[in-house]
């Protein structure tokens, strides 16, 4: 199956799955309600013939890149900051709220 079958809406809402975020910070991002997220994500496995999240994010990340990623070079530890001291001198990586996310728990 293709992503290409997916609403706009069901692409947003792939795109948010793929990057681990949750029904309930989804629907935050969006400002829709979390039931309707929910339809949005069995809708998702439905057309993709996928049987969980995970599989839907395998496809999504196989068919789409990043935006501003086509020619960047830009690669997951672009994103950590190995000089930092926070945690016990451990890498420092963004959270979601500095990446524009707001915190809603979990």
């Amino acid at each position: 199956m293709s992503i290409q079958t997916l609403t706009v809406r069901q692409r947003e809402v792939l795109e948010l799955v793929s990057q681990g975020l949750a029904n309930k910070q989804i629907a935050v991002l969006l400002g829709i309600s979390e039931n309707a997220i929910k339809a949005h994500v069995h809708e998702i496995l439905l057309r993709l013939g996928c049987p969980n999240r995970a599989a839907a994010a395998a496809i999504w990340a196989a068919n789409e890149q990043p935006e501003g990623a086509e020619g960047s070079g830009a690669t997951a530890e672009d994103t950590v900051d190995p000089d930092a001291d926070d945690l016990d001198g451990e890498a420092y990586a963004p959270g979601l709220e500095e990446w524009g996310y707001p915190d809603v728990g979990t």
